[in-house]
């Protein structure tokens, strides 16, 4: 009995120093060097990153089956709200994913129910892969009494605009305005196409 008690032992014993020369021998080396961390980035570098890296499966996302979208941001001038922002665009007469767009945007004033103003836009738009670039130029319909909805000035305005498609219906996007004697307006958007 004291026999087989020993060699059972002797057979438990071997078979756990087996176990843990294995896991040693798997486990991975350690090393006191430094993570790397990732650099920093500026706003800018972050949003040309975003831009200008591709994703082909998306490529359909303005494409000639969807040539309407809406959308929905924000407007920023000189760093100060402006505003949230719902704008529709489409592409009715190209019959291509680029061409001739037509974009409409409303500026929502703090006042609850109305519009800071509008704004109707023409514009050329060229598709690359899942992004589009957008040139236009039209008008500005301002109102600064936010407790009417009476235009008091007409300006023109152009601008350019970038998105980049998310999925096969949704996309982000940012654009930068210049209406005469009222400034560079930024707006950050997302929205979708049908």
């Amino acid at each position: 009995m004291k026999l087989i008690t020993r060699i059972a032992t002797f057979i438990v014993l071997s078979c756990s120093f087996a176990i843990q020369a294995q896991a040693q021998t798997n486990a991975p080396l350690s090393t006191n060097a430094p993570i790397p961390y990732p650099t920093q980035q500026s706003f800018l570098s972050t949003v040309e990153g975003y831009f200008t890296t591709f994703n082909t499966p998306l490529e359909n996302t303005f494409s000639t089956n969807q040539p309407y979208e809406a959308w929905a941001g924000a407007s920023y001038q000189s760093g100060v709200f402006l505003g949230g922002t719902m704008g529709e665009e489409g592409q009715p007469f190209s019959g291509k994913a680029h061409g001739l767009t037509l974009r409409a945007v409303e500026t929502l004033a703090p006042v609850v129910g109305t519009l800071a103003d509008a704004e109707f836009d023409i514009g050329w738009s060229i598709v690359y892969i899942d992004t589009r670039t957008t040139i236009f130029a039209g008008c500005l319909l301002e109102n600064k009494d936010t407790t009417t909805d009476t235009v008091e000035k007409v300006r023109p305005d152009f601008g350019i605009q970038f998105q980049k498609a998310l999925t096969q219906n949704t996309f982000a996007g940012i654009y930068a305005e210049y209406a005469t004697s009222g400034g560079i307006t930024v707006g950050l958007q997302t929205g979708f196409t049908f």
